[in-house]
C-alpha cells in the first residue's frame, strides 16, 4: 500500500525531469531535483532519536522538503506556524512529547521557539542537509539506515481545539491520507500536465490535500508566499500569473474569491485562462457560490469534499458543474464516500 512520500517518489520514478516545485522568482525544483534532497534530509533525520519532529516554517522549498524528508525517515511531524503564540506552541511540543524541531535554513531564527526548554532546533536547506541552527554545523547522516515505511505509520500528528478547548493531538497514518489523495486524482480527473497550488497553512489537513494530489497526479506545484491565503486578490494574480490549473478553497474563502472576480471583471479572464478544477472542503458549499463562480468560469468543475481530521482529510465527495448546478438545493451535498478511504 501507498506512503505519503512514495507518492512523490513514484512520479519521480516516472518523470524526474518535470517541474515538481515552483515559488515566486526562485529556481524551480524537478521531481528528481525534490526527491534527491528528501532523501538528503531523510539520511540526517532517521538518526534522530525521537518519533515525532516539529516543523516550524512559512511556505517555501524548505517546508516541502523539511516534510517529506520527515516521513521518508519513517517519522511523523506536527506543524507549528511561525506566528503562533509561543504558549501553544510549548504545549503542543509537550503533549507530542517533541524535542527536535526542524526549521528551513532561511528562516532561522524563529522566535516562536525562543522560550522552548530542551528543545533542539536543526536548519534544513533546499538540498536536504540539515545543521545545527546555531552554527550551521552539519549532522551525521546515514542512508543505508532508510528503510522502507510500512503504510500503518503515523505519517503527521495535527493539533484541534478538542471538546474542551484544549488541543488535542489526532495521530493520522501514511494509508487512509494516501489513498485519499489517489481517490482524489481520479474523482476529479487530476492529472501531471495541471499546476496545482499550495496555499492552506500546513496546521491544517488540506494542506495534505493540497500536495500529495499534486505529487501522486505528476504534477507542478506552484508555492504561493506566506499570507497569500488570506488575500482573495493575491490568489488571483498567482492563479492567472503562473497558470494554476487546480485550487482548493474553505467555502468562506472561495465567497471571497467570487466577490472579488465580481468586482474585479479584468481578472476573471486571465484566472478562466488556466483554472479548470476548485476544490472545497471544510465548511459546507452554497449552491449560490457555486454558480457565482460558474457564471464567471463555465468550464470550471466544483468538487466538494468532506470529512473530518480524523479521517485522513475527506472521505466523501461530489462534482458541481453547470450542467447540474441548477438542480441542486441551497446547500451543496456532501456525496458518498470515495473508494478505498476510511476512516482511522
Amino acid at each position: 500500500m501507498p506512503t505519503l512520500h512514495g507518492l512523490l517518489e513514484s512520479s519521480a520514478s516516472r518523470r524526474p525531469e518535470h517541474i515538481c516545485l515552483r515559488h515566486g522568482d526562485h529556481p524551480p525544483m524537478t521531481y528528481a531535483e525534490v526527491w534527491k534532497a528528501v532523501e538528503c534530509c531523510a539520511s540526517h533525520v532517521v538518526l534522530l532519536d525521537t518519533r515525532v519532529v516539529a516543523l516550524v516554517a512559512d511556505r517555501s522549498y524548505g517546508l516541502v522538503i523539511s516534510l517529506l524528508g520527515v516521513l521518508r525517515a519513517g517519522k511523523a511531524y506536527t506543524p507549528i506556524e511561525p506566528d503562533f503564540p509561543p504558549a501553544r506552541a510549548i504545549s503542543m511540543l509537550e503533549a507530542a512529547d517533541i524535542s527536535f524541531a526542524l526549521v528551513p535554513a532561511l528562516q532561522v531564527p524563529q522566535p516562536v521557539l525562543h522560550d522552548c526548554k530542551g528543545l533542539r532546533i536543526l536548519a534544513v536547506h533546499d538540498d536536504g542537509r540539515v545543521c545545527e541552527a546555531e552554527d550551521d554545523h552539519p549532522l551525521p547522516r546515514d542512508f543505508a539506515q532508510l528503510q522502507p515505511v510500512p503504510d500503518s505509520a503515523t505519517a503527521y500528528v495535527l493539533f484541534t481545539s478538542g471538546s474542551t478547548g484544549k488541543p488535542k493531538g489526532c495521530m493520522v497514518p501514511h494509508r487512509g491520507s494516501a489513498l485519499y489523495a489517489q481517490a482524489v486524482v481520479d474523482q476529479c480527473n487530476l492529472d501531471e500536465s495541471m499546476v496545482f497550488l499550495l496555499k492552506t497553512p500546513y496546521v491544517f489537513d488540506v494542506s495534505i490535500q493540497d500536495l500529495f494530489t499534486a505529487f501522486c497526479a505528476g504534477g507542478t506545484l506552484e508555492i504561493a508566499d506566506p499570507g497569500a491565503h488570506k488575500d482573495a486578490g493575491a490568489i488571483a494574480e498567482i492563479i492567472g500569473s503562473r497558470r494554476v490549473s487546480c485550487a482548493c478553497f474553505v467555502p468562506t474563502l472561495l465567497v471571497e474569491f467570487v466577490n472579488y472576480l465580481e468586482r474585479n471583471p479584468e481578472e476573471v479572464q486571465h484566472v478562466r485562462q488556466s483554472l479548470r478544477r476548485v476544490l472545497t472542503i471544510g465548511e459546507a458549499l452554497m449552491t449560490a457560490t457555486c454558480a457565482q463562480i460558474l457564471s464567471q468560469i463555465p468550464e470550471l468543475e466544483i468538487h466538494n469534499l468532506y470529512g473530518p481530521t480524523e479521517a485522513s482529510v475527506g472521505v466523501s465527495h461530489f462534482k458541481v458543474t453547470g450542467g447540474n448546478v441548477e438542480n441542486l438545493g441551497t446547500v451543496v451535498p456532501i456525496g458518498r464516500k470515495e473508494n478505498d478511504t476510511f476512516n482511522k
